[in-house]
């Protein structure tokens, strides 16, 4: 999450993430903001593949691979006017994931990931909630009231 042009805003725990989106807009009179949720998610990335000459293989094509860019910085990553969907950073959803492993505390990251070739924008991984890292981000979704 940030403007076009600047580093993307990574380290950040799912909760803070959810705290941040969510206080964007909040003194704002037409939309309340919050994360991104999983079917928001799949509905931008059926609009950008089916706007898009290269269709459904943006979905799962890695393009990001190498360094991370600022927002918007990587060309190839730019379909539809939406930036960094399919490699730069991966983002946190409101979507929950159950893991075998620990039955609480799990949410889902989407889209490409700029230190791997093995993740698209169509890709989803489980995260620990208080997980921080480089390549974790997160993506404001709209509302309007």
């Amino acid at each position: 999450m940030c403007k076009a042009g600047v580093e993307p805003y990574v380290n950040v725990t799912r909760n803070v993430a959810k705290t941040q989106a969510e206080a964007m807009y909040n003194e704002n009179d037409y939309v309340v903001s919050g994360l991104i949720s999983s079917y928001a998610w799949d509905t931008a990335l059926n609009f950008i593949c089916q706007t898009n000459p290269e269709g459904y293989t943006l979905a799962t094509n890695a393009i990001g691979v190498g360094s991370r860019h600022t927002t918007g910085g990587n060309i190839n990553d730019k379909y539809s006017n939406i930036y960094d969907f399919c490699g730069n950073c991966c983002e946190w959803t409101t979507e929950y994931s159950e893991s075998s492993i620990n039955k609480d505390g799990h949410y889902t990251t989407r889209g490409g990931i700029f230190t791997t070739a093995s993740s698209w924008a169509a890709s989803r991984t489980t995260e620990i909630t208080n997980q921080q890292s480089a390549n974790i981000s997160f993506r404001v979704q709209l509302y309007i009231k």
